[in-house]
């Protein structure tokens, strides 16, 4: 489910007076989903165009940190953003709220900050693991007449927020299968995989009042066997089962099986 929304781009102005601009974070909302920004971690993009005189480090870390902080009060609307905006002053400039369609804005934010921060670094620890593609599981089970239910309706409860899911099926409990990407820095990839686990538990916890007791179960391609460990045992503590990219022909055997 797509909504529409806004991003903005934080930019760094060294001097006020010539306007030259480094971009070095974006902002991504949208009412009813909220509002997520990321900042650059290293300063190497600023220090390539103005040179290490041009800013102080330390000053400058504590600036980014500081906005992302503040933005925390925000409501996600471009009226509010655009107000945030006008009262901002110094090095660090939001461009005027732009629309923008969102579908996830963990996804859209990572995606915005690849394309327009450029910091190499960056980029090559922020590429995300590849989102497995369930289409030809999904056109499988349904030639077969496996009874799922592709691209349900769902909406984590408390938050009230819509969760995109690839299909679901019953076996006792309504399972729902989402395929994700997450990204390919470990601490990062872990508050994903969080988040996935606290909405997972929040999923189990409340019944739904039409499909009943539910259960989410993520599809994932994560090479680094560390990292793999770490998201499995995550997700597990909340209840929440990770499957593989290597293990859905099983998997997809598994649902032949078993749904009802």
């Amino acid at each position: 489910m797509t909504k529409p929304g806004f991003y903005s781009v934080v930019q760094f102005v060294p001097d006020i007076e010539r306007g030259e601009a480094v971009n070095v974070g974006v902002i991504v909302g949208a009412p009813g989903l909220g509002m997520r920004v990321r900042m650059a971690e290293r300063n190497e993009y600023v220090k390539q165009w103005f040179g290490a005189e041009a800013y102080d480090e330390t000053r400058l870390g504590f600036a980014k940190s500081g906005l992302a902080e503040r933005l925390k009060d925000v409501e996600p609307s471009a009226e509010a953003l655009a107000t945030f905006r006008a009262q901002e002053a110094g090095q660090l400039q939001l461009t005027p709220p732009r629309p923008m369609v969102v579908k996830n804005l963990d996804d859209e934010v990572i995606a915005l900050f690849l394309r327009l921060v450029s910091d190499p670094e960056v980029q090559r620890r922020e590429r995300r693991t590849p989102k497995p593609d369930l289409r030809r599981m999904v056109r499988q089970l349904k030639a077969k007449n496996v009874p799922i239910e592709p691209r349900p309706p769902v909406t984590v409860p408390i938050l009230d927020e819509p969760l995109t899911a690839d299909f679901a099926f019953q076996n006792g409990v309504r399972n729902i299968v989402k395929a994700v990407g997450l990204s390919g820095r470990q601490e990062t990839a872990l508050e994903e995989a969080s988040d996935y686990g606290s909405k997972g538990l929040l999923i189990a916890k409340h019944p739904d009042p039409t499909a009943g007791k539910s259960k989410l179960i993520l599809v994932a391609d994560i090479d680094d066997r560390q990292l793999l460990e770490r998201v499995e045992r995550l997700l597990d503590d909340h209840g929440v089962r990770l499957v593989e990219a290597d293990e859905l022909p099983s998997f997809t055997a598994e649902v032949e099986r078993e749904a009802h």
